[in-house]
């Protein structure tokens, strides 16, 4: 959704939803996209802007990538973590231990439930 909305603003392309996406609504978005010029006009304008940028796409990874292989013992101003957060430990073990509560939270529920409408019936009678 995201993406198609930043496309058909930036003018280079048009929305279809996917409720209503079948061959005659496909082949009209398409048709609407190569037979009007705008559509060229601010592609070529997004293509000119992006091949121009003053950092090409890609370098600035690879340089990431380089700078770290080469500097291993570079802390790069991060934080110091504890080990829990360093290897996720704290979201490892919410993973883990919810499906474990899980069954007792249902049963819990499931009782909580039945003594209300236990209590219910008892006020009708």
């Amino acid at each position: 959704m995201r993406n198609s909305r930043l496309v058909e603003y930036r003018g280079f392309g048009v929305r279809v939803d996917k409720q209503k996406l079948n061959s005659a609504t496909l082949n009209a978005a398409l048709h609407k996209v190569l037979d009007d010029p705008s559509f060229a006009k601010s592609a070529s304008a997004l293509n000119r802007i992006i091949f121009s940028s003053p950092v090409k796409a890609g370098y600035s990874l690879r340089h990431a990538i380089n700078f770290a292989l080469e500097n291993p013992h570079h802390n790069r101003d991060l934080p110091a973590l504890p080990f829990y957060q360093l290897y996720s430990l704290d979201m490892i073990a919410l993973l883990f231990i919810f499906p474990l509560c899980l069954p007792i939270l249902a049963k819990w529920y499931y009782w909580s439930c039945c003594k209300i409408a236990y209590k219910e019936k008892e006020k009708l009678n």
